[in-house]
């Protein structure tokens, strides 16, 4: 009987790196299922190549010579009459045994494998980002004024600077299709005799690409141009179309915010970018979710911006939402502690767009062998279950969703929920007290809104859900449409991108907003 401490069958290791050496034959390495795996994550990762190759063993035909030597007779054994196919069985004594250090031997074929590892994978995953041919709408691969411009419509590209610094696109649709270039709402840059302009802001985790996902005859942009208004989509920061003067994407200080300053700052220059530019002294405001909640955090606060606005229409405003039934509801919370796992790694960014989530987004709604999570990556994004999107427009959506925030931001919401407050972040008491004066942060003040206020809300809603409302609808003194969809089903994100969006919400948001235009105008 030999020794089992010294031989070990080789089907009952775990791993042979870890145990019993290499198992050779010549030249060829047999590589266990933990070995292939830290190699693939080498190829990636040198810094981890580096530790693990250490462990790594030499493969000569020195070492088979004395294998076969060391395990002569064995033949007879029961354990190795199974070890077909291998002529021998080398073990390096464990440390402690042999009281020499392990040196580290960096294989010449080693390299090989990492290579073919790393190229391998990279092949995959090309390959999975190609679509089938023809199955793919065009416009996934255009932006924003790209898609727009497919569709007949003009529209125009400016960028917006903050006073701290971001610098938010703006798309602008000045006019809709049908209407000639020599009427006044053609002019350009200019103030028109028709309607004034529109500010539309998109929820979170969303971009102004989000409203042009449906087309011409669903699509809010495109129903608001061609019923004569001047669009403009906008954008906060932190998204796909936003930047900064100072600081990139990959420095702590670019995600330092929170909606508080997308309040203070985003919002209220871009509507003062729009006047501006074209004139008019007060705007139409269309706001979603977080979107909406902007708005009300600014006219709260700068009581002077609600004469401004002509009309403010709120979807779904994500400012109470202590009834929430989505199933992120309670990860929110603990957005607080996942931030601060995510900062040990240099990351302050939660769901930014890269090549990482582009090459997972483009490939599970695309395959059928990952169709199954696609539904449930959307719920996630979205926050409650949704009717499924246009198949074939599908693509488009996913081209700029998710398209990212701060971990500070999501923590703030967090704090919205779990307080039950439409209140400032929450920095703790004793930064409470330096920033604000005391330690509790104060809460915006809803009644000093007195823009104002179409409420657009739906009984489907899962995220803003519409036992909330009449907590809000009592604080505003200026409400002047209370619009409840009539379809229950309807629910939170089909405010931007709902098929049935226009027939549901839109043709009654056009009717109020042109009553309100007519009036500005006498």
């Amino acid at each position: 009987m030999h020794n089992e401490r010294q031989h070990r069958h080789w089907r009952s290791t775990r791993s042979v790196v870890a145990t019993t050496g290499r198992v050779v034959a010549g030249q060829q390495r047999v590589f266990d299922r933990r070995y292939w795996r830290e190699q693939v994550v080498s190829a990636w990762n040198p810094r981890r190549s580096a530790r693990w190759e250490a462990i790594s063993v030499t493969v000569s035909r020195k070492s088979r010579a004395q294998s076969e030597q060391r395990h002569r007779g064995f033949s007879s054994c029961r354990c190795c009459r199974s070890c077909i196919g291998f002529s021998g069985v080398e073990r390096r004594a464990p440390l402690a045994e042999s009281g020499a250090s392990m040196k580290a031997t960096v294989l010449s074929s080693g390299g090989k494998y990492k290579l073919g590892a790393f190229v391998v994978l990279l092949a995959s995953l090309l390959w999975l980002r190609q679509p089938p041919v023809g199955s793919v709408d065009p416009d996934a691969e255009r932006n924003v004024t790209e898609i727009i411009t497919d569709k007949g419509y003009l529209v125009q590209e400016y960028e917006v600077t903050t006073r701290d610094g971001y610098v938010l696109r703006l798309q602008r649709i000045p006019y809709g299709r049908h209407v000639p270039d020599s009427s006044p709402s053609a002019s350009r840059g200019l103030r028109t005799q028709g309607a004034p302009p529109v500010v539309v802001m998109h929820a979170l985790l969303f971009s102004s690409a989000v409203w042009v996902v449906n087309g011409p005859d669903q699509g809010l942009p495109y129903v608001l141009a061609d019923a004569g208004f001047d669009v403009w989509l906008a954008n906060m920061r932190g998204n796909t179309q936003s930047r900064h003067l100072h600081y990139t994407r990959d420095q702590k200080e670019f995600w330092d915010f929170s909606f508080d300053d997308i309040s203070k700052y985003d919002v209220p220059d871009t509507i003062d970018f729009v006047l501006n530019h074209t004139g008019h002294n007060k705007t139409l405001y269309v706001g979603h979710s977080l979107g909406a909640a902007t708005l009300f955090g600014l006219l709260s606060e700068r009581p002077e911006y609600n004469d401004k606005i002509l009309l403010f229409s709120a979807f779904a405003p994500a400012v109470h939402f202590n009834n929430m039934k989505s199933p992120i509801g309670p990860v929110l919370p603990r957005f607080r502690e996942l931030a601060a796992v995510a900062a040990l790694f240099g990351r302050y960014d939660f769901l930014r767009r890269g090549w990482a989530i582009e090459t997972f987004v483009a490939t599970i709604c695309r395959y059928p062998a990952t169709k199954a999570f696609c539904h449930g990556f959307i719920t996630f994004v979205s926050g409650q279950q949704t009717r499924p999107i246009n198949a074939t427009r599908l693509p488009v959506f996913l081209s700029d969703v998710p398209s990212g925030t701060s971990f500070k931001n999501m923590i703030h919401i967090g704090q919205v929920y779990k307080n039950g407050r439409f209140a400032k972040f929450d920095y703790g008491e004793q930064r409470n007290v330096d920033i604000y004066g005391q330690a509790t942060p104060p809460e915006y003040d809803l009644r000093r809104v007195s823009a104002p206020v179409a409420l657009f809300w739906t009984e489907g809603d899962a995220l803003v859900p519409a036992e909330d409302m009449p907590l809000l609808r009592d604080k505003l003194p200026n409400l002047v449409l209370d619009f409840r969809v009539a379809d229950d089903r309807f629910s939170h994100q089909e405010f931007a991108m709902g098929v049935t969006a226009r027939e549901a919400v839109y043709d009654g948001l056009v009717d109020t907003m042109q009553r309100f235009s007519r009036q500005d105008v006498l």
